[in-house]
């Protein structure tokens, strides 16, 4: 009985001993085990100026895939003025090198994202052989909030629901929108007046965002589409509010296209948690990028 006790002992401590002499380290694209390169993590070029995701596979040093981590792109309900479709979520198709597992993942987004996959792989104990099972894959997959890939599908499909309906009601109030090729879009200074900020898409001007008003308790703004029309209001409030005991800031977008009169269901609110380290809050022009995502992706603009 006690040989039998100390032989599994002994095989207890061989397995750990294995498991904990694998000291993995990741540097510059370079993964190493025990000191020893065994592995490349390489990014893969973006060839879509469209895409927001950088993809990654890690190879070993012949060259084989051992695990690929791919854009994956979910597209929004086409609107009549847009060429074509508008990427509307992105993940990573999380991918074993002989193909015998697969999974949908979402993005994280952290410094060092190559490297924090490493430290995963680690945990789960791939770089003990250097193959995936089932297990070991799950494990992995189980580390990334998978779950987050159905909350991401869930908001585009509530996206979609309204999106022809809002650009509806923008044409027959407001006129056409701009007839574009869809990308990201975003937001610069106008250099020509003080204050005031542009909304771009690729080449073209969206909107203008003039202020109007900037007092001690909010910044307003209008703002104005490609056709000098009125489309909305933005307000940014200066002082913070305490909401369950979470100090946090707060702005605001009016859409005339929702509503004329100042009903709660004209506004689109949006809140920003106070940091203790730093700026503490996001920028004027950042508060003005989510407001502009928030109008294209909602068929407004």
């Amino acid at each position: 009985m006690i040989k039998i006790i100390l032989s599994v002992i002994t095989i207890i401590l061989f397995v750990s001993s294995d498991l904990i002499s694998q000291k993995v380290k990741y540097k510059k694209g370079k993964v190493l085990v025990n000191k020893e390169h065994k592995y490349n993590f390489e990014k893969l070029e973006n060839k879509d100026s469209k895409r927001t995701l950088d993809s990654y596979i890690l190879k070993d040093l012949n060259g084989n895939a051992v695990m690929s981590l791919t854009d994956t792109v979910f597209y929004l309900e086409q609107l009549p003025n847009e060429t074509n479709p508008r990427i509307g979520y992105e993940a990573y198709k999380c991918e074993s090198g002989d193909g015998n597992f697969f999974s949908v993942i979402p993005y994280v987004p952290i410094i060092g994202y190559p490297k924090q996959r490493v430290k995963d792989l680690t945990k789960v104990g791939f770089f003990a052989n250097g193959n995936f099972n089932q297990e070991i894959f799950e494990k992995f997959i189980d580390r990334q909030y998978p779950d987050q890939v159905g909350k991401g599908i869930e908001r585009l499909s509530e996206l979609n629901e309204n999106r022809i309906n809002n650009y509806q009601s923008s044409v027959d109030l407001l006129g056409e929108l701009l007839e574009r090729d869809p990308h990201k879009p975003f937001v610069v200074i106008n250099t020509k007046k003080s204050g005031d900020y542009l909304i771009k898409e690729g080449g073209q001007l969206l909107a203008k965002v003039n202020l109007r008003e900037k007092g001690s308790h909010n910044h307003s703004y209008t703002i104005l589409n490609h056709n000098d029309v009125k489309l909305g209001e933005i307000n940014i409030f200066q002082n913070p509010e305490t909401k369950n005991l979470v100090e946090r800031m707060k702005y605001n977008v009016k859409l005339f296209a929702l509503d004329n009169k100042n009903s709660p269901d004209s506004f689109k609110w949006f809140y920003e948690k106070v940091s203790s380290v730093g700026p503490p809050t996001s920028s004027v022009q950042t508060k003005i990028v989510n407001i502009a995502n928030y109008l294209v992706e909602n068929g407004f603009l």
